[in-house]
């Protein structure tokens, strides 16, 4: 959803949940819920206003990926930094460019309450928790809490 390549495809269930019945093929009635996914509304405003600009992907690790999109001028704030895990709590360092340097980051779901800060260089290490995902933007894309 937050890479440069392809299109989001998110589902009404994604965002709502769903609750029916419906019948196996062994003729048995069964109840289904299908549970709405946590952070989609973070993750929908991330893709909209903040995953613009270059791509640079992190794939030097076989148990955790990331990759930044710097941002472009006509979107203020706009950039991200993405961590996924699969396997044990890391970090990557990252370079967002130098056009964050100073720039105050914090994890938009909220799997880190630290902020990270963007050094003269525009590189920073951008932490994940084991089996997780973060995405990391600028401190004032911070979208309040429901």
């Amino acid at each position: 959803m937050l890479r440069e390549q392809g299109y989001p495809c998110v589902f009404y269930t994604d965002l709502y949940g769903a609750q029916y019945k419906d019948h196996g093929n062994d003729g048995v009635e069964y109840e289904i819920t299908l549970k709405r996914l946590d952070n989609m509304e973070v993750l929908l405003h991330a893709r909209k206003y903040l995953s613009y600009g270059l791509q640079t992907d992190y794939f030097d690790h076989p148990n955790c990926i990331g990759w930044t999109r710097q941002g472009l001028d006509e979107f203020e704030g706009s950039g991200l930094a993405v961590v996924i895990s699969n396997g044990e709590e890391g970090g990557k360092q990252m370079e967002m460019g130098v056009r964050h340097a100073g720039k105050v980051f914090v994890d938009l779901l909220n799997q880190f309450e630290e902020e990270i800060t963007i050094d003269e260089n525009g590189w920073a290490t951008f932490k994940v928790k084991a089996r997780s995902v973060s995405v990391w933007a600028e401190i004032k894309n911070l979208i309040p809490s429901e």
